[in-house]
């Protein structure tokens, strides 16, 4: 029987892809822990206090910013957690904490309020709607979840993404044991 060459070229880029994921994971790997590495102890009491997981946070920081405490998104968002100053005004007013914008770029103050926040977003219990909120906003999920909208289906492409990305990272540093 006469095998088509399509057929033998996706087995061959699907041997490909996974030889190349094998090659990558361990690399990825290496990134995260070299770009976590300044910041896993700070991560970790701040996140004792909040009860958040430190992964969590990490991946948070790896997603948002490779861990580059002075990064500056499209949308306005500042360092290693990419918090809006409009967020960071928020969160500094309800806990009574001093707020300047250039705040923002020290790694300790933007971790502490990004954790915060992620602790604030916990009561969507799901992790992943909590990682959405965290990154389309907590309104917009709300709406999302009155109109039934589920995970699969979020409206914006860059969040379920980002989802994806977070976890993964997840997993890369649950793997690596930093906290235990």
């Amino acid at each position: 029987m006469k095998k088509s060459c399509g057929g033998v070229i996706l087995r061959v880029a699907r041997r490909i892809g996974v030889i190349i994921l094998i090659l990558i994971l361990p690399i990825l790997s290496v990134s995260c822990y070299y770009g976590a590495k300044p910041y896993i102890d700070t991560v970790d009491k701040i996140c004792e206090d909040y009860a958040i997981e430190p992964e969590l946070a990490l991946a948070v920081c790896k997603a948002e910013s490779n861990f580059n405490t002075n990064v500056v998104s499209r949308a306005g968002a500042i360092g290693i957690m990419q918090i809006l100053p409009s967020t960071a005004l928020w969160i500094c007013e309800l806990r009574n904490m001093e707020y300047k914008e250039e705040y923002l770029y020290r790694a300790e103050f933007n971790i502490e309020l990004g954790v915060w926040y992620l602790s604030y977003l916990s009561y969507f219990e799901d992790r992943n709607w909590q990682l959405a909120a965290y990154n389309a906003g907590e309104g917009t999920v709300k709406n999302w979840q009155k109109q039934g909208i589920n995970l699969e289906n979020i409206p914006y492409s860059e969040t379920r993404s980002y989802i994806d990305k977070v976890n993964k990272y997840y997993d890369i540093f649950k793997k690596r044991n930093f906290f235990n």
